[in-house]
């Protein structure tokens, strides 16, 4: 994945979160203060608009036309991925290990996390423009913070982040968000083993991926076709995806546990309801919840 498609990817994902930020308090899924941040100025004015009454609504049903279910899919990982991680750090991790960081900031917005070494993984060029704009807005990069620049198609993952002070053995959780479609088979299971060899059993990872029968066109969704068709022009096109029937298998094969898999009706039971909103997600789209088991056949 070229940086500035990285880049852009990261982009919108932040402008979403951003919005969702802007919403009050008691409706909102989470804050995220930095994601405004990373925004172009004609975007940060798009936040805006999106407060105001009847104008936001009509701006946010535009997308739905387009790719249904993104904006809710979005929004629900990202809680998810702070459930996960938020309750794997009061269990007791050692190492934070976020791969594709992209404009991640929850090393930032949870004080929760200040006490475990955290690891920022991603390509050189993004990684240079986040940091950038974080000087910006912290007084300080936190001391438990280790930006690790790694071109994937270059450089060794388990060199770069051993050199940065990772330290192999831990009981570690991974956040690999908004990554694996757009990556081969061989880099996709490179890094799986890259989980599992470098951590104590135990450990976990948080991933999401898409649905391999989109890709593939063997199963439909809607508005799904049109977003393979918006990728591909943009240059963004899906290259790798899971099928959620055989997920369960395909983890145990690289001696992982599957722990959870979810997605938009999911997301909907868990986030939405309670908060009284409607919104409707995708089922292509998902995020899973898994875990180091013991050596196989051990």
């Amino acid at each position: 994945m070229r940086a500035d498609l990285a880049a852009n990817s990261a982009s919108a994902v932040a402008l979403a979160r951003a919005i969702e930020s802007g919403r009050p308090s008691d409706s909102r899924l989470f804050a995220d203060p930095f994601a405004v941040s990373f925004l172009a100025p004609l975007q940060r004015a798009l936040v805006k608009l999106c407060g105001v009454p009847v104008l936001g609504g009509a701006l946010l049903a535009i997308p739905e036309l387009v790719a249904p279910g993104i904006r809710a899919n979005t929004l629900g990982r990202t809680r998810f991925i702070d459930d996960v991680m938020l309750a794997a750090v009061e269990s007791g991790i050692d190492q934070l290990l976020i791969l594709g960081a992209g404009y991640d900031c929850r090393p930032y917005r949870f004080a929760a996390v200040s006490r475990v070494p955290i690891f920022e993984v991603d390509h050189p060029a993004t990684q240079a423009r986040k940091r950038t704009l974080l000087a910006q807005v912290l007084p300080a990069i936190p001391p438990n913070v280790a930006f690790v620049p790694v071109d994937f198609n270059r450089q060794s993952l388990a060199g770069r982040v051993t050199d940065a002070g990772f330290r192999v053995g831990c009981r570690n959780f991974f956040i690999w968000e908004g990554v694996t479609e757009y990556l081969s088979q061989e880099a996709v299971d490179a890094t799986f083993r890259f989980v599992v060899e470098s951590s104590a059993v135990g450990s976990e990872i948080v991933f999401t991926y898409t649905d391999a029968g989109l890709i593939d066109g063997t199963r439909e969704f809607p508005g799904g076709r049109r977003l393979l068709a918006m990728n591909r022009l943009g240059g963004e096109p899906y290259t790798f995806g899971l099928d959620p029937t055989a997920l369960r298998g395909y983890l145990a094969e690289r001696n992982l546990e599957l722990l959870e898999d979810i997605a938009g009706i999911g997301y909907a039971t868990r986030y939405w309801k309670p908060l009284g909103r409607r919104l409707r997600g995708n089922e292509y789209e998902r995020a899973v919840h898994a875990r180091v088991r013991t050596a196989l056949g051990g």
